[in-house]
């Protein structure tokens, strides 16, 4: 069994919507821990479970892994199975000089673990189940192989943006080369979004004028306009939302032709708007219309990554 935490959840969206890395210069590591306290979504930090004594090839605080796509070296968009997911190296630890642990129960846990240099207050991002306690004697070596996060449980996310959460906070590789916002966009209802949508191309954007652009509004990548995040023990979730944002009417009725605005599309900031890759999509639940003069205002849009 593998989750993420809920505190793992919030961090995930708090550096991909706000810019913000927590702790700064993010890495990671992966520790070791009994069933004494086992580990629950609510788990923020080392100091809530409980590590394997240390000693004999253990440190505390576990095995560092580097934020890049060696450490990280398998990242997939799955539409198939509507998810995303990566995976670590192998991490091993070898006994020397007497067993590990040291002392007290065996290994049942490990847990992923941001970078803090004190090791207790390293914040919990996820945590696998070993299925029964591990103890290696002098000589031996413990190997884990493929630790695998999966975010497949999500509203209103694509697999893609899905992907990319995943791609930017373990791999440090930005959605594109320049990447520092986004964009939201109109779309009629000519067709209704889907978890399997990767970019603008073929999708059926209002006309462009009175009021609207082709591409929509930029919405910055920070916590004034992503001014809601929140990580929600009651409900095993994490969500953001975007700042209210609105077009005003102008010349004319918006949309200028066809049936109306009934959905808004969350894209990257790439230049060209075909080539925009869709991370949220919104059902705005009818077919909307400004008059001139008038305003069009989406309120609180909200992505949530919830229990997996």
């Amino acid at each position: 069994m593998a989750g993420i935490t809920n505190r793992g959840k919030a961090l995930l969206l708090k550096l991909f919507f706000q810019g913000i890395e927590d702790p700064a210069g993010l890495s990671f590591f992966v520790a070791l821990g009994t069933n004494d306290t086992p580990p629950t979504a609510d788990s923020n930090t080392l100091a809530d479970v409980s590590q394997i004594a240390t000693g004999n090839g253990y440190t505390d605080g576990g095995l560092a892994v580097a934020r890049d796509n060696v450490d990280w070296d398998v990242l997939t968009e799955d539409d198939v199975n509507d998810r995303a997911l990566i995976q670590a190296i192998d991490q091993v630890w070898t006994a020397s000089g007497g067993s590990i642990p040291s002392g007290g129960n065996g290994a049942r846990w490990a847990f992923l673990l941001t970078d803090e240099v004190t090791a207790s207050t390293r914040q919990i991002i996820a945590y696998w189940d070993l299925a029964f306690d591990r103890t290696i004697s002098t000589g031996q070596t413990l190997t884990l192989q493929n630790l695998e996060l999966r975010l497949n449980g999500f509203l209103g996310m694509t697999n893609r943006g899905a992907y990319l959460l995943l791609q930017l906070y373990f791999q440090a590789v930005n959605p594109h080369g320049s990447f520092t916002g986004f964009y939201l966009a109109l779309l009629d209802d000519a067709e209704a979004p889907n978890a399997d949508w990767d970019t603008m191309t073929g999708r059926s954007e209002i006309p462009s004028g009175n009021g609207y652009t082709s591409g929509g509004i930029a919405v910055a990548r920070d916590n004034v306009d992503f001014d809601v995040l929140t990580e929600d023990d009651g409900n095993d979730r994490a969500l953001v939302q975007i700042k209210d944002i609105t077009w005003t009417a102008s010349g004319g009725n918006l949309p200028s032709a066809g049936n109306g605005a009934r959905y808004a599309v969350l894209l990257t900031d790439e230049a060209t708007v075909g080539s925009r890759q869709t991370i949220g999509t919104f059902d705005l639940g009818a077919n909307w219309f400004a008059s001139s003069g008038q305003d069009l205002v989406l309120q609180d849009s909200e992505l949530r990554i919830n229990e997996s």
